[in-house]
């Protein structure tokens, strides 16, 4: 965009405007096809608005751009050196501000020397304190170093610190909960572990006492088979001497014709009885 009019002390010669912008041209180049001249932003937003079925061409006579533009310092000379209005030339009468309205400056000087003009040395333009506080420049001396200026730079630099420290309690007041969760899941599963702990030792302990008791059970039922395999090798031996005396019992009585029976007979219960001459003995026959 280039420079308006009304800014410039006499009206500038028509051939610096800008034939987009119509204002005074701005940094102005100029197309090497066809010698037109445009403020450098203003091309530019019309050659980026170009594609690739429409070329760029110039905004003025339509000719393809083949080159890309150069600076025109003659002309950019030229308009630096005309004598301008300050910005702040002008009252504003419809304003309403509580603490200020745009008062005017007398300034003039050349475009080059204008923008120095207003970010230094004018009265009127609005400029802003350190605490945050908007007066024209004219009056900031009075306001800087005054109580007003004190709290409120005060105020601005407590204010972000106070934030910090609202939003820090709350970000402490999540830790504390965050932390409080923790501990009670970590006593929960304390507890749980404990618990699988003592059911896991008192199966143990069970497991230990069935394995004690099966040992011994085993031990006293193998004791007891081989203490009934002792008592049956005993009484076996013992039937066995007695069959045998009672064998030769009966051969010495049968020379003598004695013509008694000996009769062997055995049990349902499993007794062996030898009955020899009127002599009844019973033995207990172990089946292993």
């Amino acid at each position: 965009m280039g420079h308006p009019t009304s800014l410039f002390l006499t009206t500038p010669d028509p051939n610096l405007r800008c034939a987009i912008c119509l204002d005074i041209f701005s940094h102005p180049v100029s197309l090497l096809s066809c010698s037109h001249t445009f403020c450098s932003d203003c091309l530019a937003t019309c050659v980026n608005a170009t594609t690739k079925k429409n070329p760029p061409c110039c905004p003025e006579c339509r000719v393809l751009i083949e080159d890309d533009p150069h600076k025109v310092r003659v002309i950019e000379s030229t308009i630096q050196n005309l004598v301008v209005r300050c910005k702040n030339a002008y009252l504003d009468e419809d304003c309403n501000s509580e603490d200020y309205c745009p008062q005017e400056c007398g300034w003039t000087g050349p475009l080059s020397e204008w923008s120095l003009h207003a970010a230094r040395e004018c009265a009127v333009e609005i400029v802003q304190c350190v605490c945050g506080y908007n007066c024209p420049r004219g009056q900031m001396g009075g306001h800087v170093g005054s109580k007003e200026c004190v709290e409120r730079a005060v105020d601005k630099r407590v204010a972000p610190v106070q934030k910090e420290l609202e939003a820090a309690k709350q970000r402490e007041e999540g830790y504390k909960s965050t932390i409080e969760k923790l501990v009670s899941e970590r006593d929960d599963l304390q507890s749980r572990v404990q618990d699988e702990l003592d059911q896991n030792r008192m199966l143990t302990e069970q497991n230990t006492w069935l394995r004690h008791t099966k040992d011994s059970a085993k031990k006293a039922s193998l004791n007891k088979i081989q203490r009934l395999k002792r008592e049956k090798k005993e009484l076996m031996s013992q039937l066995a001497v007695m069959e045998g005396r009672v064998k030769n019992n009966g051969v010495d009585r049968s020379g003598n014709g004695s013509g008694k029976k000996r009769r062997r007979s055995a049990s349902k219960d499993g007794r062996i009885r030898a009955v020899s001459n009127g002599h009844e003995l019973e033995v207990h026959a172990i089946v292993g």
